[in-house]
């Protein structure tokens, strides 16, 4: 019951397998690519190592800065309570 359009499955199957080479891409190519995709990977992490030392060369500049504003406030509201007559809440409405 084959129609006349359609060959059978088992006529087009050749009597001697023939070997088709893969088309992939040569072997140089695929570790030229893995090679390439590692550096970027390293780079990233090396980018991102470089910007965690630098955040962490930075916590001591924050915490200085935020030293010298709190001693700020301080000396400021020292003055402030000395030009008051030496109220104790300057600011209180």
């Amino acid at each position: 019951m084959v129609s006349d359009r359609q060959a059978p499955v088992w006529n087009t199957i050749p009597p001697e397998p023939r070997f088709t080479p893969r088309s992939g891409l040569p072997v140089m190519m695929r570790l030229a690519i893995a090679a390439a995709i590692v550096a970027v990977i390293a780079g990233g992490f090396a980018l991102a190592a470089l910007a965690f030392w630098i955040a962490i060369m930075l916590i001591p500049v924050a915490l200085l800065a935020g030293l010298i504003a709190a001693v700020a406030i301080r000396v400021q509201l020292w003055r402030a309570r000395r030009s008051f007559g030496g109220q104790r809440y300057v600011f209180r409405p």
